[in-house]
């Protein structure tokens, strides 16, 4: 049911934002905070439907290159990457030492060096060539790509910022700054802090009462308050206006520029402040003016609710987000002594954030009885759902992109069946500018590295021919989602990546309804962003040295590159660990376990490589004999770009011949991606299928300019299969097929959507929990290297034995009962839960669905000033003086009654419009309520079943709440009423998220066998 409760005072009243733009879906209640009142079938006859249409707005930095009548090219420049290394001491690598034989690690057990008769049988880690890890040198475009990848926020601090304020009172990044949280923020929220800066015994004058961290390095302190104080007294002045441009440092001394601290800093004027957290900016607010000053109050914006959540708050700074806070955290290979207090040379760029976690971050206002907050808890730590922003009405999560073997990348991407792009996809160049050929220096080390793949495997050999030949359209691309949706090569890919964050943020409230949803999406065009967006322009000077720091720093990380004093080929010592487990009354079993775990058991090795070859090679090896790629051509030529059935390679005996010698070869290992990059049905995998639905990339969606005109193309695969707990008793298999609209031409069911690119093994002992959502297998929040070795041990075992994951799991408080119950992890509200709307959010949820009051109310925004409640009280004292002086009924109704309605009704709108009616509330939603059952509600279903959802819907929570129901009791209501009508308009029904990748040939896998795939899984 839904309740209103009484609203706070109307004398603190404030206006909202204004709603002239046309905001839509960003996916915090996943379009469900329109969809859970309850469905489009509320919303629907609202008309909160139609496009956008119009012009696309500038951007801010184009509104101030406008302003200053300066052109577009010539404004960019205020932007232009120092040519600086800002970060030098990250991203160490391991790599062979001067003189040492390049050699895998998956054949050091057969050292090229042999052992002698004396030597034990299980070789030492001494006889591995030697190799050491150090931080690299970077060219000035690897720097600047890294400065990028780091720093550059391309102007979406203006969307982080409009997001605190529409969000529904879910997230404000500011808040999550706060110092006082500096020990706690990674245990809290998998946030990582930033070297060298710290907490403060007070706030610094400059930042207006927030906790907020500042440089450790006085010189670097002192040079940001002097910063901080220009912008903010320049903001001061009586004719300030922030469509003028930031000032820019003066002389070689300015901030930053000549500082002798440890690390130098970034200018601030192109990648703000250093916020104390990796991957956020701290940027003056140009809002932040004189007025709002005089309005600022910080402790009331720490402490009280209805200060910090008026949408009409303007904040001293706003908060930025490099494409770092996804992608860096602790490294393997080098991770800190001190989690809250780490040294540059402890992170890595390219593993991806593999502890923050989601509902720390963007629901960090949230209490836990309410619905969203249990919503973006379901998205386990290390993934995001990347529909963040345009809503696609699934929750769809997954992890946050690690990067290995780019060059390999590179090479396979080469071999790929070519897809034919789009005209405006055609633009982008694959990797390398047509004017970057044989000139680049990054291209002519590929060049060299093709050359030594052939001088090394004759017979897999790519030629440089196809990569000069590499922008042609139809081309061959490497894909970098995990759905192989984004199949225009990987410079589209890192250009994309600024707009999924949030630059060009004036154009995305614009054609997507923000936390409402449920609206047909608009495309992201290219040619506005080439036109209205000057950060867009300014980024694409750092795609080019974003794909060559990457081409740089990504080897794989090998566990024997760990600089610590364990020698991981040796043996564990039995009787000293008994002894342990005697003296500290522990058990020796998991101990021994333990133990093992944190070892490579070199003498399985052998065995290892051939379980290899008899199981995973089909998928994890980028080299294939030459009878693969020719089917895979052949699919590709009747229009279907995936692998059918990988898994029939294996029972052909040539192919089985063939990959028992590759393993053999060193430079199958050392060359080799470990992915054959191809796309694989969903319901061959058998994985959660959530990712692998998602549409956001089909043909008038937001992302069709980044997807091939191939991908948009493609037939239905077929029928998916699930677990469906609510069909029968006690659940049962189930199918669905995709129920997305597709283009018209396209079948029913296709255009995209349905499958999953197999993913790289490189470096796979570090990145547990497992699957494209990390849900299977121990989260232990341990960066460390024995902390990374547990979980992968848990999870692979997990994985390779599908029974072991029913019986433990680290989310959602998942016990073994109910994962038997559920076949595997069903994210469910763990406690009685709301959809709540703040009172000062209401207008918003009503008006953005209705086309007329958005209108005009964009028009004329004086129609929400509170001064106008003088209107209503005129209308009361009109209303007694003709009550007083009426001498008739006729009067009395006439100037008496009438005005005194029309007061009250007035009163009501005017205090509805400055949100001060009261908060709503939805539910109550019942405690062991699947998440997904109501986030993946599907706004293009049938409309009658979308009415017939919700109304049972409301019913039930209607009966649940008046009747006082207990657990079981609301468990069957939601079993008979709700679940199976849910369900008939999910977009995806399948709820299990653990399931899957078991394969009927692992069935022939002995437990020897899995052991020593195991081992040899460690040595990637």
């Amino acid at each position: 049911m839904i309740s209103v409760r009484k609203a706070p005072d109307l004398a603190t009243a404030g206006a909202a934002s204004g709603f002239g733009a046309r905001p839509a879906g960003f996916r915090g209640p996943r379009g469900l905070a329109c969809g859970l009142v309850l469905s489009a079938a509320v919303l629907g006859p609202l008309g909160g439907c139609s496009r956008s249409g119009g012009v696309p707005p500038d951007d801010e930095a184009m509104v101030r290159a406008r302003f200053a009548n300066r052109t577009p090219q010539d404004a960019a420049k205020d932007y232009a990457p120092p040519h600086r290394d800002y970060f030098p001491r990250m991203d160490v690598v391991g790599r062979k030492a001067e003189g040492a034989t390049d050699w895998p690690d998956q054949l050091v057990d057969l050292p090229p060096t042999p052992a002698s008769p004396s030597d034990e049988r299980r070789p030492a880690i001494g006889l591995r060539p030697k190799r050491d890890v150090g931080a690299l040198p970077l060219s000035v475009s690897e720097a600047i790509g890294r400065n990028t990848w780091m720093s550059w926020c391309s102007g979406n601090e203006g969307f982080w910022d409009w997001l605190a304020n529409n969000s529904f009172g879910a997230s404000d990044l500011l808040k999550l700054l706060d110092s006082r949280n500096r020990a706690t923020v990674f245990r809290d929220a998998g946030i990582i802090n930033e070297p060298e800066m710290m907490r403060t015994g007070a706030p610094e004058a400059t930042d207006f009462g927030l906790w907020l961290n500042v440089p450790s390095d006085a010189e670097r302190r002192a040079a940001r308050a002097e910063y901080l104080k220009r912008v903010f007294d320049r903001q001061q002045a009586a004719d300030y206006d922030p469509r003028t441009t930031y000032p820019r440092p003066e002389g070689a001394g300015a901030y930053g520029a000549a500082a002798t601290a440890k690390t130098p800093t970034l200018p601030p004027d192109i990648y703000g402040l250093s916020s104390g957290v990796i991957g956020l900016r701290l940027f003056p607010n140009p809002k932040f003016d004189g007025k709002a000053r005089a309005a600022w109050d910080a402790d009331r914006y720490y402490n009280d609710p209805d200060y910090y959540g008026n949408p009409d708050l303007v904040r001293p700074f706003r908060v930025g987000m490099a494409c770092a806070f996804c992608h860096t955290s602790f490294h393997p290979l080098n991770p800190p002594r001190d989690i809250t207090d780490p040294r540059w040379e402890n992170l890595s760029g390219n593993t991806g954030a593999q502890y923050l976690r989601i509902r720390g971050v963007f629901g960090n206002l949230l209490n836990k009885d309410s619905f969203v907050y249990h919503l973006l808890d379901s998205q386990p730590p290390g993934t995001i759902d990347t529909s963040l922003l345009p809503s696609d009405n699934i929750n769809n999560t997954n992890t946050m992109n690690s990067i290995f073997a780019l060059p390999q990348r590179v090479a396979l991407s080469l071999k790929n069946p070519k897809e034919t792009l789009t005209p405006a996809s055609a633009k982008f160049p694959s990797l390398w500018g047509d004017a970057e050929i044989d000139k680049s220096p990054s291209y002519l080390a590929m060049v060299e590295y093709l050359k030594q793949l052939e001088a090394d495997l004759p017979e897999h050999a790519v030629a440089a021919a196809e990569l000069a030949k590499s922008n042609e359209n139809p081309r061959r691309v490497p894909r970098i989602l995990l759905d192989g949706s984004d199949s225009i090569g990987g410079y589209g890919a890192l250009a994309r990546v600024y707009l999924n964050i949030g630059s060009y943020w004036e154009q995305w409230i614009r054609i997507n309804r923000l936390l409402v949803g449920f609206q047909p999406q608009e495309p992201f065009r290219i040619e506005d962003c080439e036109a209205h967006s000057l950060y867009w322009i300014a980024t694409q000077e750092r795609v080019g040295p974003m794909r060559d720091y990457f081409l740089k720093i990504t080897p794989p990380m090998r566990l024997l590159d760990v600089q610590d004093d364990l020698d991981r080929t040796k043996p564990v010592d039995e009787p000293s660990l008994k002894a342990k487990a005697e003296r500290e009354k522990a058990d020796f079993a998991e101990l021994l376990a333990a133990e093992r775990a944190r070892r490579i058991d070199t003498t399985k090795l052998e065995h290892g490589r051939q379980v290899f070859a008899r199981n995973c090679i089909v998928c994890h090896s980028s080299i294939q004999p030459a009878e693969r790629h020719a089917e895979m051509q052949a699919f590709a030529d009747r229009g279907e770009y995936w692998d059918h059935d990988p898994g029939r390679w294996l029972a052909d005996p040539r192919y089985r011949d063939w990959a028992k010698e590759i393993v053999k070869k060193p430079a199958f290992w050392l060359h080799n991606y470990l992915s054959t990059d191809y796309r694989i049905p969903i319901d061959y995998v058998g994985t959660n299928s959530a990712r692998a639905v998602a549409t956001n990339a089909m043909t008038g969606h937001m992302w069709q300019d980044f997807s091939s005109a191939d991908y948009q193309k493609l037939p239905p695969e077929g029928a998916i299969s699930f677990f469906n707990p609510f069909l029968g008793e006690s659940g049962g298999p189930d199918q669905y097929t995709p129920r997305h609209k597709t283009a018209s031409g396209v079948a029913a069911g296709g255009g995209g959507p349905g499958f999953y690119r197999v993913p790289t093994l490189v470096s796979i002992w570090a990145g547990a929990p497992l699957l494209h959502n990390n849900s299977l297998g121990l989260f232990n929040n341990d960066p460390s290297v024995d902390g990374r070795l547990l979980a992968f041990d848990d999870a692979i075992r997990k994985l390779l034995w599908p029974d072991r994951r029913l019986e433990s799991s680290s989310y959602n408080g998942a016990t073994p009962e109910r994962l038997k119950q559920d076949h595997g992890l069903i994210w469910r509200t763990p406690v009685e839960t709301w959809l709540t709307i703040p009172a000062r959010h209401v207008p918003y949820l009503a008006i953005t669905n209705v086309d007329f009051l958005m209108e005009t109310l964009g028009a004329h925004p004086w129609l929400r000033d509170r001064r106008l409640l003088f209107l209503p009280a005129a209308f009361v004292v009109l209303a007694l003086f003709g009550l007083l002086r009426a001498t008739s009924l006729r009067r009395r109704w006439l100037w008496g009654y009438i005005p005194l309605f029309a007061a009250l009704g007035l009163a009501f709108v005017m205090a509805f419009l400055l949100g001060r009616v009261g908060e709503v509330r939805l539910g109550p939603i019942p405690e062991g309520t699947p998440v997904n059952l109501l986030a993946n509600i599907n706004p293009e279903a049938d409309p009658e079943k979308l009415r017939k959802a919700a109304a049972l819907t409301t019913k039930a929570l209607a009966e649940i709440r008046e009747r006082g129901l207990k657990a079981e009791a609301t468990q069957k209501v939601l079993h008979d009423q709700v679940a199976p009508a849910l369900l008939e308009v999910s977009k995806c029904p399948d709820l299990v998220m653990d399931r899957g990748h078991d394969f009927p040939w692992f069935k022939t896998m002995t437990d020897d066998d899995k052991d020593a795939l195991i081992e040899l899984l460690k040595t990637f």
